[in-house]
């Protein structure tokens, strides 16, 4: 998934912050540090405090919070070249209203999306599934692929939010308006089996700038966490400023 992360992305990994869900063992950074992203560029996000703190202690930018939290809170003059959402679990709705955060965001324009999802343990999507499993199967595409059921997913939640808003006069016209939003995802899916056989599909999209351009969301998530944000980037803006040879030793120290 990096590779075609840090691919779509190009140049603006040095600029702006690639926000990832971390984990336990925080694998990810590692494996992009490795690819040449900077450090204080990886943002991990882990509603867990003693993940955050132990990534903290390496000195590397971490916040505490749910995730669809910290997509709401993000500061809306802060740009985000990328969200990577590894989940230890299947559909659940919370994906979607991660996904809803990011769509109608300025500070996710364009930004570079992965998400990893479990084929399993969803049972809370179910029905949902079901319904989309039949517009894909019409389509002679997977039901059971999870990065296509948020796909089309997607596509549904932006017809709606058009219909809603009166831009379109019917469900036919704001179809076919939306299927055409729906190609600037610029999404591919990818499907693999783990060393224990379980089945991940994965789906990689870009925000589309025309679609957050029009948005009048902004920064809503909890005061606390906007305020930990804020220090945060403070923090990180002074470490990037550094010289090489200061940040290097510090980091050499740890």
């Amino acid at each position: 998934m990096w590779n075609e992360v840090l691919a779509r992305v190009g140049d603006r990994r040095r600029r702006h912050p690639i926000l990832y869900l971390a984990g336990p063992a925080d694998i990810d950074r590692d494996i992009a540090m490795q690819k040449g992203v900077l450090g204080q560029n990886l943002i991990a996000i882990d509603k867990y405090p003693a993940n955050v703190e132990a990534i903290r202690r390496r000195g590397y930018p971490s916040i505490r919070g749910r995730i669809e939290d910290v997509l709401r809170a993000w500061p809306d003059d802060w740009p985000v070249s990328a969200v990577l959402l590894d989940y230890c679990s299947g559909l659940e709705p919370t994906v979607l209203v991660a996904l809803e955060a990011m769509l109608f965001r300025r500070p996710f324009s364009g930004t570079e999306v992965v998400i990893n999802l479990q084929r399993g343990r969803d049972a809370s999507t179910n029905s949902h599934r079901a319904r989309v499993g039949q517009v894909l199967l019409s389509r002679d595409k997977n039901p059971k692929h999870r990065g296509l059921i948020v796909a089309y997913s997607l596509m549904e939640m932006l017809c709606n939010l058009r219909l809603a808003n009166g831009d379109l006069p019917d469900a036919s016209t704001a179809l076919r308006r939306v299927e055409c939003l729906y190609r600037s995802l610029n999404w591919r899916t990818f499907e693999y089996r783990s060393e224990t056989r379980q089945t991940y599909d994965s789906l990689v999209l870009t925000v589309p700038p025309e679609i957050t351009a029009t948005s009048a969301w902004s920064c809503v998530g909890p005061v606390k966490l906007r305020n930990e944000i804020r220090a945060l980037r403070a923090v990180r803006t002074r470490r990037l400023n550094e010289t090489p040879s200061m940040f290097a030793l510090s980091q050499a120290s740890r």
